[in-house]
């Protein structure tokens, strides 16, 4: 006899199968056949980081694989590319093979349950406090928005009690994390929080200096931006016994949040909530050494200059826009660097 319906995993039209655990808001995408060479968390892992943020990895023996993201949205992305454009999962050369239909025994146990999770959540549910509460709502909100549904859950987000400088600031993190995790929604983030600006209301700091949520978000942009060599003590106290696996996987973890807060500065700048010598700044520091430039510099570079290049295409800005072009110009002309490198300038 069949299964009880409330044992049958649970998929979505697109393939994604849900999992009974609602309440993390996790969704995830099963590989079938993926070669030797890069059957390997190490490697998946940071692959599909790109799309959002992975919160597990799981290796069969028969070659498949399970990926799961924290959000359903990122999941969807993957789907779409690959019924779309396929040739783009490409991972040291070998295809990324996405399964759609059920091939997997029992997946469901991949994500059982303990024994007294609905005892615990109730237990949780009974003493959260309001700063408990604001913030699973923010990101209970956070996790379910996705361009077609933006305007009815981005009116839900402006209606969530904000009552003081703490409350402001946690809601800014929230959202700045989400939008590094996912860069491709970056105009989606960046709107929702022109929108924060203008409902949110003022605070004031212990020195009675004013804080408000657009000036605290363009500091948290500028805490990230100054990361880059707080990475590189990190990996540097690392002990030499570790795996050259966790440190690349550190490395390209530093590097997808770096791309994804240039990203997100140049959406900001987008909906001017960003002035545009901010901008300037940011590309004379990228281009500052274009004779040995860092590899993850150049590829913010020519993230920012996607996203803001025809915006400072006008008269005021030719001189700066002109030096910035020539610069570019001797990178990819510069025989000494490496080809990625001279061809990520050619195409930016």
């Amino acid at each position: 006899p069949p299964p009880p319906r409330s044992s049958r995993p649970r998929y979505t039209s697109s393939g994604v199968y849900r999992t009974m655990a609602v309440d993390t808001g996790d969704c995830v995408v099963f590989l079938r056949a993926v070669h030797d060479s890069i059957h390997n968390a190490a490697k998946l892992r940071p692959f599909f980081s790109q799309f959002g943020e992975v919160t597990g990895v799981r290796l069969q023996k028969n070659g498949n694989a399970v990926v799961c993201f924290s959000t359903a949205s990122a999941a969807q992305l993957v789907l779409s590319l690959y019924a779309s454009t396929p040739e783009r999962l490409l991972l040291d050369g070998r295809r990324v093979r996405i399964e759609k239909n059920r091939s997997f025994s029992r997946p469901q146990s991949f994500f059982r349950r303990g024994a007294n999770a609905y005892v615990a959540a109730k237990l949780a549910e009974k003493d959260v406090g309001a700063g408990e509460k604001l913030r699973r709502d923010c990101k209970s909100i956070l996790n379910k928005l996705a361009p077609e549904k933006f305007d009815k859950l981005a009116g839900q987000f402006l209606e969530l009690p904000v009552e003081s400088r703490a409350d402001m600031v946690g809601i800014i993190d929230h959202v700045f994390d989400k939008a590094l995790a996912e860069p491709v929604f970056g105009t989606m983030y960046s709107t929702l929080c022109a929108r924060c600006s203008e409902s949110f209301p003022e605070f004031h700091d212990a020195n009675g200096q004013p804080v408000t949520f657009k000036r605290r978000l363009l500091s948290k942009c500028q805490e990230e931006f100054e990361k880059e060599n707080v990475v590189k003590t990190q990996l540097e106290a690392l002990g030499e016994d570790t795996p050259k696996e966790e440190k690349e996987l550190i490395r390209m973890r530093a590097k997808k949040r770096m791309l994804g807060n240039f990203r997100f500065i140049g959406e900001l700048y987008r909906q001017k909530m960003l002035p545009e010598k901010i901008i300037h700044e940011c590309l004379i520091r990228l281009l500052g050494d274009i004779e040995k430039p860092d590899e993850d510099e150049v590829e913010c570079l020519c993230e920012l200059m996607t996203t803001v290049g025809p915006l400072l295409d006008h008269a005021r800005a030719k001189g700066h826009v002109d030096e910035y072009f020539t610069r570019m110009k001797s990178m990819a002309n510069n025989e000494k660097l490496p080809l990625r490198m001279r061809f990520l300038v050619q195409e930016g």
